[in-house]
């Protein structure tokens, strides 16, 4: 599940909610939740939505209802300090080609339990050393 990449922040409550009633949703149909964090837009930053307060909230909520969280704003955070030259968003926020590359080896990190490292898999628009610099991103922000 994702969040609208604000409202995590703006309003918690309502965030918190959402979750605990779709995690409910999630479990009766014998699912597993997983919960993919977004990342801090430069649009939002003055309305306080921060990697660090996206974590904060994605994370206490995570905790409370014992659940995977697939910490791709952290991933972000992490990329964009060691390549700012790698544009993964566009400027309304969403993901580029890279931003939803580094997602996917997030999400596949967290689901599986297993570093996206090596991982052949990326779209044709991708070079392979962007391909590995984004898995090893990912592995990283992990903990791999």
């Amino acid at each position: 599940l994702q969040e609208q990449s604000q409202l995590p922040v703006i309003d918690s409550a309502q965030f918190f909610e959402a979750v605990r009633d779709l995690d409910v949703q999630v479990r009766a149909s014998g699912g597993q939740t997983v919960l993919l964090m977004t990342w801090e837009r430069p649009d939002s930053v003055s309305y306080g939505v921060t990697t660090a307060n996206l974590a904060k909230a994605y994370n206490a909520v995570g905790e409370e209802l014992g659940i995977k969280v697939a910490p791709a704003g952290l991933a972000f955070a992490r990329s964009l300090q060691e390549r700012p030259d790698l544009q993964l968003t566009s400027q309304d926020g969403h993901p580029t080609v890279y931003g939803t590359y580094l997602a996917a080896c997030v999400l596949y990190g967290t689901i599986f339990e297993k570093s996206p490292v090596g991982n052949p898999f990326a779209n044709k628009s991708i070079p392979a050393t962007t391909r590995d610099f984004l898995q090893q991103v990912a592995a990283d922000t992990l903990g791999y």
